[in-house]
């Protein structure tokens, strides 16, 4: 050992300030390593844990997203298919309504028709018996006249009842 002493010396290297200059670089990598280097890495983990954490929700968000678009979608459809069936419904229904007062309309016509047939009919009727009595009366009076004799009560009946065969034939 002693010859690496000398060796050692040779080129300057003094014992005493190289192993006070270690143990300082010991006591100063220790204190670094103590107060600087375990904070920062804690740090540093910390803040990787963080962003993979964020990565993590944000995959969950997306996975989210679409199933919430999914889902949108499903209830979309079903909406339209559900208004689809009430408009045909609400079709249908009018439709139905239509014919009913078509019907109706047509019933009322059907009856206004025959109302006015009826009295028709019935005013006809009338007119043609008050036609009968006032032809009866015609030729009553005009036979009286020309016969020249006065009509009793019995040949009047007779003649408005001939009359009236007459005019029914």
């Amino acid at each position: 050992m002693n010859q690496a002493a000398q060796v050692l010396s040779q080129f300057g290297v003094d014992w005493w300030k190289f192993g006070t200059t270690t143990i300082n670089f010991i006591i100063v990598l220790a204190v670094l390593h103590r107060y600087a280097y375990k904070p920062l890495l804690a740090l540093l983990d910390e803040r990787r844990e963080r962003i993979e954490k964020s990565l993590r929700d944000a995959e969950k968000i997306k996975e989210e997203l679409a199933r919430t678009e999914v889902s949108r979608k499903e209830i979309l459809d079903k909406a339209y298919v559900q208004a689809q069936r009430l408009i045909d419904e609400a079709k249908v229904s009018a439709a139905k309504v239509e014919e009913k007062k078509i019907q109706e309309a047509t019933a009322q016509a059907e009856d206004i028709v025959r109302k006015a047939h009826a009295s028709a009919v019935q005013d006809r009727e009338k007119q043609f018996i008050e036609l009968k009595k006032q032809i009866g009366n015609l030729v009553v009076d005009t036979t009286s006249r020309v016969v020249g004799k006065v009509i009793t009560p019995e040949d009047e009946r007779r003649l408005q009842e001939e009359t009236a065969r007459a005019v029914n034939a």
